[in-house]
């Protein structure tokens, strides 16, 4: 499966002409202070080194290499707060400019038991450059614009005609304390799996030991593909503050939640540790901030705008078991009924992968084991029994999958039959039903001659004698289920039995036949001799 790792497009400048390029797959701003302009002479000035990261999908089809060189622009704030004013370089330009150290090849992501998809190429462009800027009460902006992102993105709202903006702020309290910025101690990865736990460390290193916040943030937009000035492709000079914000495709994701998930994937305020485990498939553009506070006072804010390509990969070692309910990631649900043994059904993969194994489970209270693939379990009593099974034990490369056992042993539909036998009367069934580690819920009688009933007790008058088929089946609490089964022979002796001739008089040799009701049988009588026989 290849993998479509490119999520903005950027512009190539080469020979005034601009051309799209989907292969930036992130990048960020940050910048050090390097002391008082001048090699120190100039205390109004202070020097920075200003640095732009950017990282390209190097397999990206018909995309373009890195901008080289990048121009970039610096504005401050207004004393009256309500604007800001661009400032020109030295030569006059309203544009710094900035050129390519590089590319650099980004190892690959590694995960134990995965296998990502083939062709997964990252390189880092670097930007590096020193300008001298003046001591002011107010902020400085760092600003780089470029249009477009690439229309694969899932999260975004019309992607392919929303840009990036990557800026940095220089405060005053910064300018005065010559602070530098926080910065990222690696980018994310550039592949992450679905349906598998994400955890990564997205915390910064600040030299000063200032506290640092993290949260996502808004990605910012950057430019258009129509028209002029802030719409153009390439705005010249980049566009001052406020900047637009990428939309969101509400509501499945916001800046807060920009993958979704389940649990959602979030970040932690205080370490900067990205955690949850993506559920759905693409491109999804991830804007990750960290505040820079000294004594209480805001020094800067970093901002990365990257992208998380989530895919599907192939796992080396994965447990799974056949028996009982899947009921949420790796747990499950079984029920035994009507033993107390049940065999495993193992059915973890890739067994090339798997040097060892061990199940675990509780019986008889204690935790009994067994290292065989696919053990045959007696368990000694009733009741909840957990256990787990995990592949490859203490490596680094291992899978665990978790089952609940509900033993039923001893769930039964025992029952009595009751009647008569001389004389005619009502049938009564009685259940013996019963369960040490659960309760009877249900009963089904099916009774013959197309009674029922769903009683545990019932009580049936036949119409006529005869052989009867009687089934007893009860259901538990927990979806057990028992039933017995058995023939009841009703013929009880009638109190009066009237006999019915076919024929009442004749001569001899003289052939009778009566019919002897209430059992309705018939009787042939062949009467001899000279004699007259009276009938009642």
């Amino acid at each position: 499966m290849r993998l479509l790792a490119s999520i903005f497009t950027v512009i190539l400048v080469c020979c005034s002409n601009y051309s799209y390029s989907a292969h930036i797959i992130g990048g960020e701003m940050y910048y050090e202070c390097l002391g008082y302009a001048n090699n120190g002479l100039d205390t109004t000035k202070r020097s920075y080194k200003i640095t732009i990261k950017l990282y390209r999908d190097c397999f990206a089809s018909n995309a373009a290499g890195f901008d080289n060189p990048v121009l970039f622009t610096i504005y401050k704030e207004r004393a009256t707060g309500t604007g800001y004013d661009l400032v020109q370089t030295p030569a006059r330009r309203q544009e710094f400019e900035m050129f390519l150290d590089g590319p650099f090849r980004v190892a690959a992501p590694t995960y134990p038991c995965l296998i990502l998809p083939p062709n997964i190429c990252v390189e880092e462009g670097r930007y590096v450059t020193t300008v001298d800027l003046p001591i002011i009460s107010q902020e400085y902006v760092i600003v780089w614009q470029r249009c477009c992102r690439n229309n694969s993105i899932t999260n975004l709202v019309t992607p392919e005609a929303t840009g990036a903006t990557f800026t940095i702020n220089i405060h005053p309290e910064s300018q005065r304390s010559c602070n530098s910025s926080p910065q990222f101690k690696s980018f994310p990865p550039t592949v992450v799996c679905v349906n598998n736990p994400l955890k990564f460390d997205h915390s910064a290193i600040d030299k000063e030991g200032d506290l640092l916040i993290y949260e996502f943030c808004e990605p910012l937009a950057g430019g258009g593909r129509t028209g002029g000035g802030c719409d153009a492709v390439v705005p010249t000079p980049d566009c001052p503050p406020p900047f637009k914000t990428a939309v969101f495709k509400t509501p499945f994701y916001n800046y807060t939640f920009p993958l979704g998930g389940n649990p959602k994937v979030t970040i932690d305020n205080i370490t900067g540790l990205i955690t949850g485990e993506p559920v759905e498939l693409g491109q999804f553009v991830v804007g990750v901030c960290v505040s820079e506070y000294r004594n209480g006072v805001l020094l800067s804010k970093l901002r990365r705008d990257f992208q998380f390509n989530v895919a599907s990969c192939e796992g080396t070692v994965v447990a799974g078991i056949q028996n009982g309910n899947l009921i949420g990631k790796k747990q499950y649900d079984i029920l035994l009924c009507g033993t107390d043994q049940l065999q495993m059904v193992n059915n973890s993969y890739q067994q090339s992968y798997i040097n060892s194994l061990l199940w675990t489970f509780e019986n008889g209270g204690k935790i009994d084991s067994s290292t065989i693939w696919a053990p045959l379990i007696k368990f000694s009593e009733g009741g909840i029994h957990k256990g787990q099974l995990v592949l490859n034990p203490g490596s680094n490369c291992s899978d665990t999958v978790k089952y609940s056992v509900n033993v039923i042993p001893d769930l039964n539909s025992n029952f009595k039959v009751k009647y008569d036998t001389c004389n005619a009367g009502p049938v009564s069934f009685t259940s013996l039903a019963s369960s040490t580690y659960s309760n009877i819920i249900d009963h089904n009688w099916a009774l013959g001659d197309g009674y029922t009933a769903f009683t545990p007790n019932a009580e049936i008058n036949y119409f006529r004698p005869g052989w009867y088929n009687i089934q007893y089946v009860v259901r538990d609490n927990f979806g057990c289920k028992s039933s017995s089964s058995t023939a009841v022979q009703w013929f009880p002796a009638p109190n009066v039995v009237i006999f019915e001739p076919t024929i009442r008089e004749g001569c001899v040799p003289l052939k009778v036949d009566f019919k002897i009701f209430h059992f309705q049988l018939i009787i042939h009588i062949s009467l001899f001799g000279n004699f007259q026989i009276a009938l009642f």
